[in-house]
C-alpha cells in the first residue's frame, strides 16, 4: 500500500525537479500590463522578448493561466514569419473565468548545432480585475 502511494510522489518530484521543467530568463520574457476584465469576449494584448538564440527555426509557444490554475488561452508562433520581439493577443470569454491574478508561460524551442533545444520562460504575471 505505501508503495503503491509513494510512486507518484516519487515521479511528481523527479520531473518538477528537472531541468526540463527549469524556468529561466536568459532566452527572455513575456509581459502583459495589468486592465480590466470586461463583460463578453475581449482580446488582451501581451508580448514577449526573445534573446540568445539563433535567429532562424525557433518556435513560442505561450499560455495564459487564469486565478483558477486554468489554461484559458493559448498561442504558437515561430521563425520566419515572427519576429524575436512581438506583440500578440490572447482572445477569451469574461464567463470562462474571474477577476484576479493571471500567468503568461511560454516554451521556447529552438535548434543548436543540429539539436533541439527546449527552455521554459520565466513566467510573468497581471491582473485583470471588475469592471467599475
Amino acid at each position: 500500500m505505501l508503495r503503491k502511494m509513494l510512486v507518484p510522489v516519487v515521479l511528481a518530484l523527479v520531473l518538477s525537479t528537472s531541468p526540463g521543467f527549469a524556468t529561466t530568463a536568459r532566452y527572455g520574457h513575456t509581459d502583459a500590463r495589468s486592465g480590466v476584465l470586461k463583460p463578453g469576449c475581449h482580446n488582451y494584448r501581451y508580448h514577449w522578448v526573445i534573446k540568445n538564440i539563433p535567429d532562424d527555426g525557433w518556435m513560442i509557444e505561450t499560455f495564459l493561466v487564469d486565478p483558477d490554475r486554468q489554461m484559458i488561452a493559448s498561442g504558437a508562433f515561430g521563425a520566419p514569419v515572427d519576429a524575436k520581439q512581438d506583440r500578440k493577443i490572447f482572445r477569451f470569454c469574461r464567463n470562462v473565468t474571474r477577476p484576479g491574478r493571471f500567468k503568461i508561460r511560454a516554451k521556447l524551442t529552438w535548434w543548436e548545432d543540429g539539436e533541439k533545444q527546449i527552455a521554459w520562460m520565466k513566467p510573468s504575471y497581471f491582473r485583470l480585475k471588475r469592471p467599475r
